[in-house]
């Protein structure tokens, strides 16, 4: 081998050498690329996954608080109830003992 054919070799594999480095570069730059793409979807995902967590949270409260007022109602009727119950029982006694003693007081 001539040293003009050593050295044309030489040239080729630099060459050679050369485009596969910018090929390298191309594509690290390309997947450092779609790596920051890929968080930033995540970030979006991690994003929205808190808002609907939050949402949710927000509805059961809302529910909770609405059940709340729900039984704090029902049992301010059950209450109001009972105790027009144990007024007219009270009444009816008083009612029944002073007619004992009207009967009792006319013999």
């Amino acid at each position: 081998m001539s040293n003009n054919e050593v050295q044309s070799v030489e040239e080729q594999i630099e060459a050679l050498r050369c485009q596969l480095e910018n090929e390298y570069k191309t594509e690290e730059k390309r997947l450092l690329e779609e790596k920051q793409k890929a968080y930033e979807r995540l970030d979006e995902m991690e994003k929205q996954t808190i808002q609907e967590i939050e949402n949710e949270w927000q509805n059961k409260e809302a529910r909770v608080k609405q059940q709340t007022i729900d039984y704090e109602k029902e049992i301010r009727q059950d209450l109001s109830s009972l105790m027009n119950d144990i007024s007219k029982s009270i009444k009816i006694k008083s009612l029944v003992e002073e007619a004992v003693a009207l009967v009792l007081n006319k013999k």
